[in-house]
């Protein structure tokens, strides 16, 4: 803490960046700054986090995390660096399967599938190897190493929170509102 503040770090796109979240986020915040110290990690400004982190601790670590491109660059962090994860997709396996796929680490691919969702059939993934992943990204959310890895799960929906719970029991999952202000 900073003279009595807290210090978040804060991951998620921010404008330019066209993205509902990096809007949420930047009207969110808005309203946080007056009270907490917040350095915002968006990418490319994200690899200074690192160093930033270790000369002085954030006290959180605050991931707003979807499913396009624009969150890819978290995953690098929020394991290492486990933290709030405001979940703004129920499923992450779209965003999983084009991170890992594209960059060609098809075996990383493969063991995330298979340690996310070890009751399907390991073939499953080479669907999405071939480029035919299609539907199948819908049958399993790929969420396993973020609920295993945050300090909280954070959803905008009481049916998700409550689904998420189910598939992940004793997972501190939570539900809040999107704090923006009504139209």
């Amino acid at each position: 803490m900073i003279g009595g503040r807290m210090r978040i770090a804060w991951f998620s796109p921010m404008p330019p960046t066209r993205s509902g979240i990096a809007s949420y986020s930047n009207e969110l915040l808005v309203h946080l700054d007056p009270v907490f110290t917040i350095d915002r990690f968006a990418e490319p400004a994200a690899h200074d986090f690192v160093w930033t982190h270790q000369r002085e601790p954030y006290d959180l670590v605050v991931y707003q995390l979807g499913n396009a491109p624009c969150h890819d660059y978290q995953w690098a962090y929020l394991t290492r660096y486990p933290g709030l994860v405001v979940l703004h997709d129920a499923r992450l396996h779209h965003a999983r399967a084009r991170h890992l796929l594209q960059q060609e680490r098809f075996d990383d691919y493969r063991r995330e599938f298979r340690y996310d969702h070890a009751d399907a059939r390991a073939d499953f993934a080479e669907y999405a190897v071939e480029g035919l992943g299609g539907s199948i990204y819908y049958f399993w959310s790929m969420l396993r190493v973020v609920v295993r890895t945050a300090r909280t799960i954070a959803v905008h929906n009481s049916l998700v929170a409550n689904d998420l719970r189910e598939e992940y029991a004793g997972a501190p999952i939570e539900t809040i509102r999107m704090g923006v202000a009504r139209a």
